[in-house]
């Protein structure tokens, strides 16, 4: 009976070691490293491919915006300016019918998008749409110059029942210069 607690009984003993045998801990921790510093190679290389994609995806700085404030007389003539990197330009306007209403001057803001620079709100603008160049009193005129400058106006000062086409509407600069490029 001593023999069963010292150890001596064989096919216990054999089937204890079976039981508890591990390989060694050196291989199976070189085998999981080595998958382990696989998959954080992948990891950083994956991250540095999506960095240098969204990098050149976003080319050129982008374009910014500008706020447009606009009054019209009764010609179709007027003046405004344009609010740009905390510059104030003068603008001239022109190429807009105007007729048969009962108010002296229009006045007209808005915001200039997709400005590089203060030069680039100058042009010729045109609606996209049919109505996209209409303002109102609750409505807003979206256009869009040759550079890619969009203007979105609405009337401050209009009755409920007045419109303002501006689709031909002409934006020159008034003392100041723009760069020749």
């Amino acid at each position: 009976m001593a023999d069963r607690y010292n150890g001596s009984n064989t096919k216990a003993a054999e089937l204890t070691a079976g039981y508890l045998y591990r390989p060694p801990i050196d291989s199976m921790l070189k085998k999981s490293f080595s998958a382990y510093a696989f998959l954080c190679q992948a990891k950083c290389a994956l991250l540095i491919v999506l960095a240098l994609l969204l990098v050149a995806a976003s080319g050129p700085a982008d374009a910014e915006s500008g706020r447009i404030q606009i009054t019209l007389d009764k010609t179709g003539y007027g003046s405004g300016y344009l609010f740009y990197e905390a510059q104030k330009y003068g603008l001239s306007i022109s190429g807009i019918k105007v007729s048969g209403f009962r108010i002296t001057k229009v006045e007209l803001t808005g915001t200039a998008l997709n400005l590089d620079s203060a030069a680039d709100i100058v042009g010729t603008y045109a609606g996209g749409d049919a109505g996209v160049a209409i303002v109102g009193p609750a409505k807003t005129a979206r256009l869009e110059n040759p550079k890619g400058v969009v203007l979105e106006i609405k009337g401050v000062n209009l009755s409920r029942k007045f419109t303002l086409n501006l689709d031909g509407i002409t934006i020159k600069t008034l003392g100041w210069q723009t760069s020749q490029e």
